[in-house]
């Protein structure tokens, strides 16, 4: 393990942590088993992370700002709004598709407060978007709608998301998502 990662391979390092987690459990997911699945020594392991809740805050961490970080410029006309809804709309997927089904519930229940760190930023997320929303429809783009709506879409549509599909019934999904959001937002 390098002393220093780079973004790339700490996203690498990340992908592969979650990895491991995700199909071993949070709960009996251990650290002798990270050092085991990287190569590693134990001590080099607890070098980078003082214990495994740490080691999920960074992982999640890493996440949340990936999706905090969602640029969101002001659109010209309603071309640019469906095309930066697409991302919105690929970010928001990506929460599903990243998480395994009790990914997140075992979080809740093993590592509270990262989960609550974990919502805040999701929080902050659609707060981005509905305040992205307003200001664009403030401009005439798009028809104003109410927030209320806009919010409840896309936890109505994680569950369904996150069931079993083959890729193209994942993107089939997506797309028909996105429609809906673009119709309801068209002037």
């Amino acid at each position: 393990m390098p002393k220093e990662y780079s973004s790339d391979q700490r996203r690498i390092l990340t992908d592969q942590i979650y990895s491991q987690i995700s199909s071993h459990g949070i709960k009996s997911y251990s650290m002798d088993q990270l050092a085991k699945d990287l190569q590693v020594s134990k001590k080099t392991v607890y070098k980078y992370y003082e214990n495994k809740e740490t080691l999920i805050k960074e992982m999640m961490d890493q996440f949340t700002d990936e999706l905090l970080n969602v640029s969101l410029p002001k659109p010209e006309s309603f071309e640019d709004v469906r095309r930066i809804i697409h991302l919105a709309i690929e970010q928001a997927m990506k929460i599903s598709k990243t998480f395994a089904d009790g990914f997140v519930d075992d979080l809740h229940d093993v590592y509270p407060n990262v989960y609550d760190d974990y919502q805040q930023n999701l929080d902050q997320f659609y707060g981005l978007i509905l305040n992205w929303l307003n200001e664009t429809a403030k401009l005439g783009i798009i028809a104003k709608v109410d927030n209320e709506v806009l919010v409840l879409i896309t936890p109505t549509m994680m569950p369904v998301l996150r069931q079993s599909f083959s890729d193209k019934e994942f993107d089939e999904h997506v797309d028909n998502f996105e429609k809906l959001v673009v119709k309801m937002l068209k002037p």
